[in-house]
């Protein structure tokens, strides 16, 4: 796991910005439900993987294909995730 249920792991600059910020305004130090932890961690985890390897793939893959259908799959995750990032409410600390 990226972290702990006290914060993100320290120097993990992939959970100092916006996912991190995301799940743990929406509900910070009530998330009581192991699931709903989870569930935090678990996006914490989609986001890191998206900036590491969906980024740049022309960077570190010089076979990578552009295709229509590849776009779309590219563009529906980050929608979820944006989606996701939007629902989430802001909480005074």
């Amino acid at each position: 796991m990226l972290g702990t249920k006290e914060g993100p792991p320290a120097g993990n600059p992939c959970c100092t910005g916006v996912p991190w910020a995301a799940w743990h305004r929406k509900r910070p130090k009530t998330v009581k439900l192991e699931s709903e932890r989870d569930e935090q961690l678990g996006y914490m985890e989609i986001f890191s993987g998206c900036m590491t390897g969906i980024r740049n793939p022309r960077a570190h893959e010089h076979d990578w294909e552009d295709s229509e259908r590849r776009a779309l799959e590219l563009l529906t995750l980050a929608n979820h995730l944006v989606e996701r990032v939007l629902a989430a409410t802001k909480s005074s600390p």
